[in-house]
């Protein structure tokens, strides 16, 4: 069997040589790479909008409290709402005051003054009135002034001294006057009987009981025996 080369006019198509091969057919990918980047995008953009309900971004001040807007009765819009529809405002903490030792009035720490002390209590001084003091009758006054020159002279016993203002041999004094005026200037008895006794031992000589009996009886001074047993013992009549 012999080959034929095959007539070119034949097959002008497979002019200058073989028939040229089919070349493939590329298919389009662009459609794809599209709308995968569409999903792409879609998911994080979800993605992003849950991550942003639920955690603010930082820096961000947040509210917990529901959005309550402003009414006639709460023009501030604050507090919240009931399920009734109620406004609901927030309980106000009541701040303790005590520990900066202060007092709370409406709310607020008010400082507390320091305690006034009491006044001290000044007792007046009482007065002297001559209704609490009532004057000494004039005829008395005489009679102290009478009763005075005697002592400065000579030594009295209570009861000389008495009988020597109120006899109508002395001044004629009457007794109570006498007496008042007697008692009231204070006189020291025990002393003036000691005073008698050395008079009498001036003038003359007497045993320590002879002295004693002269300064009691009623014939003499009139000094009680308490008052003249004194007045002997301080002379040298009763001493050892």
């Amino acid at each position: 069997m012999t080959y034929q080369q095959p007539n070119p006019e034949q097959y002008p198509q497979f002019q200058g040589g073989l028939p040229p091969q089919q070349q493939p057919r590329r298919r389009r990918r662009w459609p794809w790479i599209t709308g995968g980047a569409v999903v792409l995008l879609i998911a994080a953009g979800a993605a992003a909008g849950a991550t942003g309900s639920s955690t603010p971004p930082a820096g961000a001040v947040t509210n917990s409290s529901p959005f309550v807007p402003a009414t006639p009765s709460n023009p501030a819009g604050n507090g919240s709402t009931s399920a009734a529809g109620q406004l609901v405002t927030p309980a106000a903490q009541t701040p303790d005051c005590s520990a900066v030792g202060a007092v709370n009035v409406n709310g607020v720490c008010k400082a507390t003054a320091a305690p006034t002390p009491a006044p001290a209590t000044v007792f007046a001084a009482p007065t002297t009135t001559t209704e609490d003091t009532p004057a000494v009758p004039p005829q008395e006054q005489q009679a102290i002034g009478a009763a005075q020159d005697y002592l400065s002279f000579t030594a009295f016993s209570r009861d000389g001294l008495i009988r020597q203002l109120s006899s109508s041999a002395g001044d004629g004094y009457p007794k109570d006057v006498a007496t008042a005026a007697v008692d009231s200037l204070g006189v020291d008895w025990n002393a003036q009987a000691a005073k008698a006794a050395a008079n009498y031992l001036s003038l003359t000589h007497f045993s320590c009981s002879g002295l004693i009996q002269q300064l009691d009886s009623s014939a003499g001074d009139e000094y009680t025996v308490a008052q003249a047993t004194y007045g002997a013992h301080q002379t040298s009549a009763c001493s050892g």
